[in-house]
């Protein structure tokens, strides 16, 4: 399995870098361990991977207004992204996508505020007048 090779390089992340991975996932009724995460990492110094699994559960789902804002706006700026290429699953909006944020006053976050704006505006302006 590649995800198992000590050969492949899948990037350097270093113990004062922080990372947000996003994951979609589609809940079923069913309770109790909705998937898992494995972490494989080398250990400075050392000659072979370590790896660590560690097991998605539903109560570990947050509500969303108990999340952090860097987690907010990284879940934001994928949306935006999906939403870009017309993603026919998305079912956010560019308001849903400017209201994650909106209170967020980093440069990013407005600036992405900002951009849902405009794709919205772009957005209805194709809506009303489809030949332009």
């Amino acid at each position: 399995d590649r995800w198992q090779s000590d050969a492949l390089n899948t990037g350097d992340i270093r113990s004062d870098h922080q990372v947000t991975a996003l994951y979609e996932l589609v809940l079923t009724d069913s309770q109790g361990e909705l998937g898992e995460v494995q972490l494989n990492w080398t250990a400075p110094g050392e000659q072979h991977a370590r790896t660590r699994h560690f097991p998605v559960r539903s109560t570990s789902i947050r509500e969303w207004n108990r999340t952090s804002s860097d987690y907010r706006l990284a879940v934001a700026q994928a949306t935006f992204a999906r939403k870009l290429r017309d993603d026919a699953h998305l079912a956010a909006t560019w308001r849903d996508i400017e209201g994650w944020v909106s209170r967020d006053r980093r440069p990013a976050a407005t600036e992405l505020v900002d951009l849902a704006r405009l794709a919205g505006a772009a957005s209805l302006m194709q809506c009303r007048y489809p030949d332009l």
